[in-house]
């Protein structure tokens, strides 16, 4: 019970705090230590520490590499003495770690963010400490780790987008199908629903095969998944207008049961993107037919 109060006490501090050091403050004397012996600053996560001071010489080599408040990566070097050659390759994988830190993570939840700048926060120690060789495989793993996180994220936009418009479509037809269910479009309005949950299928059924990156913002995920509804009802209701009108299936336009004909004829439209585009095609260019 005393842990839950005070993690619930230092989430609500950390909400309402004005500034990083009252949304992060120091734990201990150790941290309270290291961070003015920094200049003050404020880490939401260290990576990285190394001093060796003496009484004549406080601040012979400092080292801190951390994640600020922010969720970025910070650190500080100083008192040492490198050579050229030194230099020049640290520089190189600094650069290196800077392009894959300013790679967009818009899409990640904080955790995911905070997770994937803690493993490209290990090369940027790699880099301080002149290990080099070891940088490139540090980047590596983080890339993967933020990869995989901005495809699920993708994946998890487009189907929370998609059902929820599932869900309003179904609340409305489900609103009108009282004052409608006389109507003699009725049949009509049916299929064209249906094409909209052909497409919702359709989407969760290959939502895996995907080729996403992630990179797209919120909106256009949810713009991408309403457009395939809209796309499926359109497609149903026109091959349902085609139907109707006799172009095409003529020998089921009699159908006794013309309402679950609609409703097949429309999830079909709407799941297969391929459906109604090869039948107008095959119309076209046979039209006698």
């Amino acid at each position: 019970m005393r842990k839950l109060i005070e993690y619930i006490k230092t989430r609500w501090n950390r909400h309402f705090a004005t500034n990083p050091s009252e949304k992060y403050p120091a734990q201990d004397d150790d941290q309270r230590i290291y961070r003015e012996e920094f200049g003050g600053i404020v880490d939401k996560y260290l990576i990285d520490l190394e001093s060796h001071r003496d009484e004549d010489h406080p601040t012979a080599y400092h080292r801190i590499v951390y994640i600020d408040a922010e969720n970025d990566i910070d650190w500080q070097i100083d008192g040492e003495d490198l050579s050229n050659d030194i230099a020049r390759l640290r520089q190189v994988a600094l650069s290196k770690l800077d392009i894959a830190h300013a790679l967009p993570v818009d899409n990640l939840t904080e955790n995911e963010v905070f997770t994937y700048k803690k493993l490209l926060g290990s090369g940027y120690k790699l880099a301080l400490t002149n290990n080099f060789e070891h940088v490139e495989n540090a980047i590596s793993e983080a890339k993967h780790y933020r990869d995989d996180r901005n495809k699920e994220r993708s994946r998890w936009l487009l189907l929370t987008a998609a059902t929820v418009y599932l869900v309003v479509i179904a609340l409305m037809y489900l609103l009108f199908t009282h004052c409608m269910n006389e109507h003699p479009h009725f049949e009509l309005f049916t299929g064209i629903v249906m094409g909209a949950v052909g497409s919702y299928v359709s989407i969760w059924s290959r939502y895996g095969k995907m080729d996403m990156t992630g990179l797209g913002t919120k909106w256009l995920h949810y713009l991408e998944a309403m457009a395939r509804m809209v796309i499926g009802a359109i497609f149903a209701f026109v091959i349902l207008c085609a139907l109707k009108s006799g172009l095409v299936f003529t020998e089921l336009n009699n159908s006794d049961h013309i309402l679950c004909l609609y409703i097949v004829l429309g999830f079909i439209a709407g799941f297969s993107e391929k459906f109604v585009p090869s039948i107008m095609e095959s119309f076209i260019h046979n039209p006698k037919e």
